[in-house]
Order: C-alpha cells, then sequence, then structure tokens
C-alpha cells in the first residue's frame, strides 16, 4: 500500500471536514511495508513543510522543539488564519502528561477571560498517534526573537513591562494553585513588537505589545502525590526544588517567582544570574550570593550539598566556578538599578515564604517607578 491508497482510507476518518491534503512539491511521509514511516526512534513525528495535519492545517515551518515533541506554525484552511499546533511525541510518558497539560489549560481558558496573559487552549486531536495541541499564533519566544544574541539586553521601561505583564499571568496561576514549573524567556511571547527595531535609542516593547504566557507542559495543579522528576530548566530553578522539594512535595508558586527573579537580571544585564552546568553548580552559586540556606534545613537533600554549613565543593563541574565574582558582578552590573536588584533579591530567598508573591510584585516599588 502506498502513501497515496493509505491516506485515501485515511480521509474517510475526516470527511467531510477536508480543507487540505499537502502540497505537491513538498516531500511527503514514506511507506515501508505498508506502514507508515511517520515517526523518528524516538517518538517524535516527521515534520514535513507544507505537509499536511488532519486534513486542515498546512505546516509552514517549526516553531521550537523540546523533550515532549514539536510546536510548529501552521496556516488553518478552514478558518483562514494562523496556528500554533503542539505534536506531542508518540511516547507512553509524555501522553500520561499531556493529559494533565490539557486539563489545566482547559481550566485556565475557562477561567482567564482573555485578561491573564496565558495562552488559550483552542481545540485537542490524535493525528497518526500523536496528540495534538492547537493555540492561537501570538508571535516569537522572547528568547528566540532577541537574546539568542548574547549582548542583547532589554531597557529597564521595557523589561519593566513584560514583568508586569508575566505577574498577571503568575497571579492568575497562585489564585488557581497552579505552579507553571518552567518558567524562562523562552516561553514567553512577544507579540506586536515585529516590526520595530532595536537601537540604543529605540525601544522594542511598546504599550500596544502583547505578552503571552506559554508551555503548560510541566505545570502542577494542586498538590499531586506524584510530580515530574524533572521541572524548572536549571538557570532558573528554585532551590527547593533541588534541594529535595519535588521528592519532599514541597514546592510552590514560589519557584515561578524564583525563575522570575532570575528573568529580570537577564533582560537587564543580557546574561543569565546562575549558569550553573550541574545543580551542584547552581547550589554553590546561590550560596554565593545569598549565603548558608538556612530557612531549608529541613529539605531531604540538604546535607548533600553542605558539611557543617559548608559546600562541598568536590560536586562541582569545575573547580574555576570557585573563582566566579559572582556577588561583586552583580552588585556592580545592578548599580543603574536599584529599585530592580531590590525586586531580584525580593524574589530570590533561600525560603519560598520569604519570597515576593505575585501580587506584591505588582506593587512593587520597582514597577510603580
Amino acid at each position: 500500500m502506498n502513501l497515496e491508497t493509505y491516506e485515501t482510507n485515511e480521509k474517510l476518518n475526516y470527511a467531510p471536514e477536508i480543507f487540505y491534503s499537502g502540497s505537491k512539491f513538498t516531500t511527503r511521509p514514506t511507506l515501508i511495508n505498508g506502514h507508515s514511516d511517520f515517526n523518528d526512534s524516538k517518538g517524535y513525528y516527521f515534520i514535513h513543510i507544507h505537509d499536511h495535519i488532519a486534513y486542515r492545517y498546512q505546516i509552514i515551518k517549526i516553531l521550537g522543539k523540546g523533550a515532549f515533541g514539536n510546536v510548529v506554525l501552521a496556516f488553518d484552511h478552514k478558518l483562514i488564519e494562523l496556528k500554533a499546533i503542539k505534536i506531542i511525541r508518540d511516547e507512553a510518558r509524555f501522553n500520561r502528561q499531556v493529559v494533565k497539560e490539557i486539563e489545566i489549560l482547559n481550566l485556565m481558558t475557562n477561567e482567564n477571560g482573555n485578561t491573564s496573559n496565558i495562552i488559550d487552549l483552542l481545540s485537542t486531536f490524535i493525528f497518526r498517534g500523536h496528540t495534538c495541541l492547537v493555540f492561537p499564533y501570538l508571535g516569537s519566544d522572547i528568547y528566540s526573537k532577541y537574546m539568542r544574541d548574547k549582548r542583547f539586553k532589554f531597557f529597564e521601561d521595557e523589561t519593566k513591562y513584560i514583568i508586569r505583564e508575566v505577574l498577571i499571568s503568575l497571579d492568575f496561576l497562585k489564585k488557581h494553585n497552579i505552579i507553571h514549573c518552567d518558567l524562562k524567556p523562552e516561553n514567553i511571547l512577544i507579540y506586536k513588537g515585529k516590526d520595530i527595531s532595536k537601537t540604543k535609542d529605540q525601544c522594542i516593547i511598546t504599550n500596544k505589545t502583547k505578552i503571552t504566557l506559554i508551555d503548560f507542559g510541566s505545570s502542577i495543579l494542586g498538590n499531586p502525590k506524584k510530580m515530574l522528576t524533572y521541572i524548572q530548566s536549571r538557570w532558573y530553578r528554585g532551590p527547593e526544588v533541588i534541594l529535595g522539594g519535588i521528592e519532599d512535595h514541597n514546592v510552590s508558586t514560589s519557584i515561578d517567582m524564583w525563575s522570575l527573579g532570575c528573568i529580570v537580571y537577564e533582560f537587564l544585564i543580557g546574561k543569565a544570574l546562575f549558569n550553573g552546568k550541574t545543580e551542584a553548580d547552581q547550589i554553590y552559586l546561590y550560596n554565593k550570593l545569598l549565603g548558608y540556606p538556612e530557612k531549608t534545613e529541613t529539605l531531604s537533600r540538604l546535607k548533600y550539598f553542605f558539611y557543617n554549613s559548608r559546600f562541598d565543593s568536590n560536586l562541582l563541574s569545575s573547580q574555576k566556578i570557585l573563582h566566579t565574582k559572582l556577588c561583586e558582578d552583580f552588585d556592580n552590573n545592578m548599580k543603574p538599578y536599584p529599585l530592580a536588584k531590590k525586586f531580584i533579591m525580593d524574589c530570590l530567598t533561600w525560603g519560598p515564604n520569604d519570597r515576593l508573591t505575585p501580587e506584591e510584585g505588582l506593587k512593587h516599588q520597582w514597577l510603580k517607578s
């Protein structure tokens, strides 16, 4: 059976909702011994530009790829508009996790009234064994659009605008007992700023710029008995996550505020605050800036990293990290931004209960200035 015959039979499941069947000029999937070569060995769906998804969407380009699968920009031939489609890997653990992601997204879509700067889930479906999530296309993520240029940094007013919009999202999440668990520049979309170029005297961000929080694939709703063993990207990972918070079920929405503090620094200075290669590197850097974590002494992995309140430097990925001038660099870099520095330090506390909440963050002196 060739692909044409396969799709003729497949279309019976979609008729009469056939809007697009793929371009004759694009590379198409192949069939081997009557079976489709739609996936690679890791369960990722093979992406072919201008091929169809579910005989409705035309793949335009790949927007991103992660452990979960791919996100593509697609043209919806039924509604004549662009969409972003997340195609989940065909693997048991991701198929289980996406059920929770959809539950959280549906809750937020029903509750936020389009006022919380959170991506709306439009629909879901199964295509060739892959769960697909359809979202409105709302521009590029901040990292891909701007921060791949390692010298890039935002003006302070631009940073304040973005952070204020993200805090609105985090405040909504906290009120609904949802932890994002992967807050970082890659998961913040920026829209309507794409036609403005960056110069020394020109802002990218305006009061018409739309900021949207995305990617709830690792998010936690309520207080589940089981969590993912890996949450938060390393450079933005809350200390309690590393020190045993997952095993101890001792994580909260405060971990997102830790991430936000790291993001503020990165937007203003143009580089990550804590850029360790391992979790041990991260804890060492946190300790260097904040001192010994006395308020986390009940966490189960604290003694793995510290002995008699001293960090075990043998755990570091490289002894060069011992010569890092983190405190000096932080103070010098933040001299032009004293109120932003205060905001960052209010987010970066060992004790989760000592951190700013999103509601407090929105009232912070820095954002009011």
